[in-house]
């Protein structure tokens, strides 16, 4: 049985229990663990070990010489959506950086770091903030667990800053920026401090 598991499940399912009727009548329970602890460490979609098989013999993939780990079932892999922000990068004009305590929940609850600002869409960010010049700013890209980050990094005065759209902060503080050396931050602000 070839595919992606959402797909075949049903047909997977279907034969597992035809399996079981024919092979397992003392015992189902046994057999059916048994079955699942072969397909947790031998018969893996990643890594496959038909050497140390105790089904090797009625195996008919093993037996056709057919073992593919790509025709093995399998997740679908995971498309992570993306979204877009802008990370500001706020100067006082004395040589002193802004830098901020997230909230206590959300992306980078209660840790250190530029202002930023993220929504689904470009569009959506840009209708947000359309005094911002996206045309003359930086960019990185960040990949978390659940979605991938366009991040626009923009330079700004302390003065623009006061009227663009932020999240709540905790605690907001002036640093030199020789000291931002000293700050532990995520790996998305090293990122950004890279190009103060």
């Amino acid at each position: 049985i070839q595919g992606y598991l959402p797909d075949i499940k049903p047909k997977l399912k279907r034969y597992i229990a035809e399996y079981l009727l024919d092979n397992s009548a003392e015992d189902p329970s046994s057999l059916a663990q048994g079955l699942m602890d072969i397909g947790a460490t031998i018969c893996q979609p990643k890594k496959i070990s038909c050497s140390v098989c105790p089904l090797q013999e009625g195996c008919t993939a093993y037996a056709n010489d057919s073992v593919n780990p790509l025709d093995l079932p399998r997740k679908r892999p995971k498309v992570r959506p993306t979204k877009y922000g802008f990370c500001f990068i706020v100067d006082d004009g004395q040589g002193r950086i802004l830098i901020e305590r997230r909230p206590g929940k959300g992306l980078f609850a209660n840790m250190q770091g530029f202002p930023i600002h993220i929504r689904d869409n470009f569009e959506e960010l840009v209708l947000a903030s359309p005094e911002v010049d996206v045309d003359k700013n930086y960019f990185v890209e960040h990949i978390f667990t659940h979605f991938h980050l366009k991040l626009y990094v923009i330079k700004i005065g302390a003065g623009a800053f006061v009227d663009l759209p932020l999240f709540d902060t905790i605690k907001k503080e002036w640093l030199n920026i020789a000291e931002l050396g000293d700050l532990s931050l995520p790996s998305l602000f090293n990122k950004v401090r890279k190009i103060i």
